[in-house]
């Protein structure tokens, strides 16, 4: 490959009237190498959004690859095509061979060092216009936008990036230079190089959906009652719906069904009496506070002396303390934080009421009477 650009001379035999004296006829090869080489544009659409290459097609004429490999610059950058500036354009980020690269249009070029090892280079520099090179040029392209003639050295700081690309035969022999553009599958394509019976390739992908930037941690709440002289607490830390459904929230619960009934953090449940909860005895203690809620049937609440809660609920199970269901509550208005709530006692019994979106559930609290071995 040779960087192909068009030289002052060149441009101006190009606009000058025919010469009177005969000159000697030209060669098959020499008439091609002539011939203004056409300008092509290929398309692909990823994930419905359109990546587009524009760039010229230069031909082998009767010339060999090795021989054009020898009259690259000393940087060994190829403008990936001829005449005007060769530009990529794509209308939603992408990855090319593994490396972001956003929405927008990039000037492209090809790193051919004598090793073989390509590379494929996308810059923001678009070039310049080709009056500026050469204040002669015919008047349909002097607007248009050239490579800069001075070296790759002066836009190297404007480069997005820079990746390999895969050596391969080409499928068939090409007599002038082709870039390809594979169609999407899965919002997955590739670009190929092609010229003589050489290709170069690497992927092109749709970019991964920006993760959304984690919430900061909430900070924890405390909701505390008094139960005949016994002080009981939770603290938790309160999730946020955030436009999102129960369904959807549950959805995602692992298949144990267990939930923390908070978020980033264990939520706690302290006495410093003995309770009886729906029915069973909790000895005074701190645990770690669980909801079970299985696809279909009563939601419990589940105690666990456990201090933490892992990813599956069976690595602490053999410390669960407690385990009753709960009673659903109508439906209220939806609430969009997640709330426990500790009722002031009546008649020495209190209920702990979990809400979230339209959900409610409740249970019973109260002390327990003294065991026989406290009397």
């Amino acid at each position: 490959m040779m960087r192909m650009l068009l030289t002052a001379a060149a441009l101006a035999a190009a606009v000058q009237a025919p010469a009177q004296t005969p000159s000697p006829s030209p060669t098959p090869a020499a008439e091609r190498r002539q011939e203004r080489a056409p300008r092509e544009e290929v398309t692909a659409l990823v994930n419905g959004k359109k990546v587009v290459v524009e760039y010229g097609r230069p031909a082998l004429a009767g010339r060999k690859m090795g021989d054009l490999l020898t009259k690259l610059p000393a940087d060994r950058i190829w403008r990936a095509g001829v005449d005007q500036a060769t530009t990529l354009t794509t209308e939603t980020d992408i990855t090319l061979g593994g490396k972001p690269v956003p929405a927008g249009k990039y000037t492209v070029y090809v790193h051919a060092p004598a090793n073989g090892q390509y590379s494929l280079i996308l810059n923001r520099d678009p070039g310049v216009p080709l009056k500026q090179i050469f204040p002669g040029a015919p008047p349909e392209v002097a607007d248009a936008l050239w490579p800069r003639l001075d070296g790759y050295d002066e836009i190297k700081d404007k480069e997005v990036l820079r990746v390999p690309l895969r050596k391969g035969k080409a499928a068939e022999p090409m007599e002038r230079f082709l870039i390809g553009l594979a169609p999407a599958r899965g919002g997955a394509s590739s670009i190929t190089l092609t010229w003589g019976d050489e290709s170069w390739t690497t992927e092109i992908r749709a970019a991964p959906p920006v993760a959304a930037a984690p919430q900061p941690e909430p900070e924890p709440e405390t909701v505390s009652t008094v139960l005949d002289g016994r002080r009981v607490a939770v603290e938790y830390r309160r999730p946020v719906l955030r436009g999102r459904t129960m369904t959807d929230l549950l959805a995602q619960l692992p298949p144990d069904r267990m939930w923390r009934a908070g978020v980033h953090r264990p939520t706690t449940f302290t006495t410093d009496g003995d309770l009886v909860i729906g029915g069973r005895r909790v000895p005074a203690g701190r645990y770690t506070l669980f909801v079970h809620a299985p696809e279909t049937g009563a939601y419990s609440l589940v105690l666990n002396s456990h201090p933490d809660t892992p990813e599956r609920y069976a690595l602490v199970a053999e410390t669960e303390v407690l385990r009753v269901p709960m009673t659903r509550g109508a439906a209220g208005p939806s609430q969009e934080r997640f709330v426990i709530g500790l009722a002031p006692p009546r008649e020495g019994t209190s209920a702990m009421t979990l809400a979230w979106g339209e959900q409610r559930w409740a249970i019973d609290i109260r002390p327990a009477a003294p065991s026989a071995s406290s009397r």
